[in-house]
C-alpha cells in the first residue's frame, strides 16, 4: 500500500520493476486460487487486496509512462 501511495503522489513509476510487478501479481493470483480451493476467507481476502494493489501499480506504470 505504501508503494501505491508513493507512486501516485510523486506521479512517477520509474522505480517500479516490471519483473517485480509480474511476479507479485502472479503470486497473489496463485494464493487467491489456493484460498478459493480451501474456501479460506482470510487467504481469499488478503490476496484479493494484494491483487488489487498490484493491479493499481500496473495501471500506474502504464498511465504514467507517457508522462516521463
Amino acid at each position: 500500500m505504501p508503494q501505491v501511495y508513493r507512486t501516485w503522489k510523486i506521479k512517477s513509476a520509474l522505480s517500479l520493476s516490471w519483473h517485480m510487478l509480474i511476479i507479485s501479481s502472479t503470486a497473489a493470483l496463485v494464493w487467491l486460487c489456493y484460498g478459493i480451493i480451501l474456501k479460506d476467507k482470510i487467504i481469499i481476502l488478503s490476496n484479493s487486496i494484494m491483487g488489487l494493489l498490484q493491479a493499481s501499480l500496473i495501471f500506474l506504470k502504464f498511465s504514467l509512462r507517457k508522462n516521463t
